[in-house]
């Protein structure tokens, strides 16, 4: 099916404000929708460099249809910092497909867009929310993207069938002929991160058996310079789905992993050792089937939690469920939210509120709370004279190289200054309880040392008695 979007369909619509009777941990969500729902490709970043947090997704089809199809599309739309998300364009792709990644490929400070395939699709960005015509390269069902070999550009991993084809950028946006790695098993997701705390981004490589009943979370090591050990493999139990997902769920410091489970949905949870190897998993059961899964701290307890799109086979009965997180590596089902297929997520603040929300392949589930009332707006209206004052945020913002964070004390006091993602887990801090006299001060940032990639990230001060936040972009030249 081939849908081209109309003028009512240009914008999202408020629909309705969801109360669940849910744990006292959990939060509450307001739904704005597009009038159709998509693949799980669902991409979310600032693409035209106002710092709001725009979404690209691939269209499906209309509303009320009881299938979804696969096109070599993507719509993008651009956020207003609020909450509300504006039809910018439609793009083509070269070909129909299921992960959408937003990253800068060129490193020329524009995030582009790359959808999987065969070819891969690359359409770089122009800075101000549209996007050149797609560029190619061979490709698979799986993409990832991110710096292996060390030299400060993304590079490509696809996953096609049963092979990991692995391709270096060429410091231009380009990629190289592929070194490829038989599998034992289809690849179904994957994901760069550095998995054993070397330093170096390691692959993380979700697979699935031919009789569907089981897979493997595989783990390439690096071994620096571009090159990869043998595969680690854990094995899964269960029809796998679409992507996996690292972070430290019980806090001890080592990467843990989670993934959908479709058939009979759910969620399986595999506690990492630190090498690169997981023990047996724990599976939590949803509605739905589960498609597609994302982590973000929902309630603001500092705990990850995980969020899944559970895909319904006749829509529009699809759901997104929330999992929270004990800090102990255990999860209890929350937030069930009917929504038109479940199939893509994502989390992130869209509305600058301090509050993780969730973009979902056909709406965007804005947070709202409980963390609201611990927190003070990003973007005061004024400061009273006594508060926790910002002399010059940070400056420059964007950040390339190193920046400073100009605040004000009412009185002496300790200063705690943290760093987010938007996915409001703690990446980063910059003074942890310092003692400090009243006036004026300014913190310096070093983003090479803090080892953060490229994005968007949000700050906390504590001081004074109040919190005051707000956000930085961090580019490369």
């Amino acid at each position: 099916m081939r849908w081209t979007p109309s003028s009512s369909v240009r914008s999202f619509v408020l629909l309705l404000l969801i109360v669940t009777a849910t744990p006292a941990a959990a939060t509450t969500f307001t739904q704005a929708c597009f009038d159709t729902f998509a693949t799980p490709a669902v991409a979310v970043a600032d693409f035209n460099g106002d710092g709001n947090l725009d979404v690209a997704i691939s269209p499906g089809s209309p509303i009320g249809a009881t299938s979804f199809t696969i096109q070599p599309l993507i719509n993008v739309y651009l956020g207003n910092g609020a909450g509300a998300f504006t039809f910018s364009g439609q793009l083509n792709t070269a070909a129909a497909f299921l992960d959408l990644v937003a990253v800068d490929v060129n490193n020329d400070g524009k995030l582009d867009l790359v959808a999987s395939g065969d070819p891969v699709s690359i359409l770089k960005g122009n800075g101000n929310g549209t996007f050149q015509a797609a560029q190619t390269t061979p490709g698979g069902d799986n993409i990832a993207l991110g710096d292996l070999n060390g030299d400060g550009f993304a590079d490509l991993v696809v996953g096609k069938d049963k092979n990991m084809i692995v391709s270096f950028n060429q410091g231009n946006g380009t990629f190289g002929a592929g070194t490829t790695t038989k599998l034992n098993q289809y690849s179904r997701g994957i994901t760069i991160t550095d998995l054993n705390g070397d330093g170096l981004r390691d692959i993380g490589l979700l697979t699935i058996a031919s009789n569907n009943n089981s897979g493997n979370v595989s783990v390439f090591i690096n071994r620096g310079g571009g090159t990869f050990g043998h595969s680690l493999d854990s094995k899964v139990n269960g029809f796998i789905a679409r992507n996996l997902r690292f972070a430290d769920f019980n806090g001890d410091g080592k990467l843990d992993v989670a993934l959908g489970l479709y058939s009979g949905g759910g969620a399986a949870v595999l506690l990492g050792n630190g090498s690169g190897a997981f023990a047996s998993q724990t599976s939590y059961a949803m509605p739905g089937n589960t498609i597609h899964v994302d982590l973000g701290d929902l309630n603001g307890d500092g705990k990850i939690d995980i969020v899944a799109g559970n895909f319904a086979v006749n829509p529009p009965n699809g759901t997104v469920s929330v999992l929270y997180g004990n800090g102990a590596g255990g999860f209890s089902i929350g937030n069930v939210i009917t929504v038109h297929a479940g199939l893509g997520v994502a989390a992130a603040d869209v509305n600058h509120d301090s509050r993780v929300d969730i973009i979902e392949d056909s709406c965007a589930l804005l947070n709202a709370g409980p963390v609201a009332a611990a927190v003070s707006s990003a973007r005061p209206s004024g400061n009273p004279d006594g508060a926790l004052k910002l002399t010059s945020g940070f400056s420059p913002n964007p950040i390339r190289d190193h920046g400073a964070l100009g605040f004000r004390l009412p009185r002496d006091g300790k200063v705690s200054i943290h760093l987010y993602d938007v996915r409001g887990r703690r990446v980063g801090t910059l003074l942890d309880g310092a003692w400090m006299t009243a006036g004026a001060h300014s913190v310096t940032f070093d983003r090479r040392a803090a080892g953060l990639e490229n994005g968007m990230y949000f700050y906390r001060i504590e001081a004074a008695g109040s919190r005051m936040t707000g956000s930085i972009v961090l580019m490369d030249r």
